[in-house]
């Protein structure tokens, strides 16, 4: 069962766009006009800020953002207590980083065609060197099917 726990230190961000409840989220570009603005994560290249407390559907308004703690995240694609998690959906949902550093897609997420999956489910993409994900969320403490919420201790770090 997915849990928040500890949650050591949050801040109050604007949303740049509509972020759903759970997601990662990263700060806007430095040059924004929002201050303080954050919007959904989309890649695992993509240094995050934290995973966010609640949904904020309106653009311009408070959203709160978990930076620190054990808090629940939604799962892109399976995912097991122990591994690292990164962003594995253009929505800000989390997968594990695998063996070979690609996060997993759920196959809904990749039905575009624009990253065929391979029989395992994974994605496959040219180039991999230049794919690999940069940046880690945390650590899954419980484990969780696709959609599922999970546990997840915020420990941003990037991956070398």
């Amino acid at each position: 069962m997915a849990y928040n726990k500890d949650v050591t230190s949050s801040d109050t961000f604007v949303a740049a766009t509509a972020v759903g409840q759970y997601v990662a989220v990263k700060m806007l570009a430095l040059a924004s006009y929002v201050d303080k603005g954050c919007v959904p994560g989309e890649t695992s290249a993509d240094d995050i800020l934290g995973i966010t407390l609640a949904t904020q559907p309106t653009y311009g308004q408070p959203v709160g953002v978990a930076l620190n703690g054990v808090v629940k995240a939604i799962a892109a694609a399976a995912i097991y207590a122990g591994q690292l998690a990164a962003i594995a959906s253009t929505n800000g949902a989390l997968g594990p980083i695998i063996p070979s550093g690609l996060p997993p897609v759920a196959s809904g997420n990749a039905a575009s065609g624009a990253y065929p999956l391979n029989p395992s489910g994974y994605v496959v993409i040219a180039g991999v060197a230049a794919q690999l994900p940069k940046f880690s969320v945390g650590r899954a403490l419980t484990s969780a099917a696709v959609g599922e919420l999970f546990s997840v201790h915020i420990d941003r770090r990037e991956i070398i």
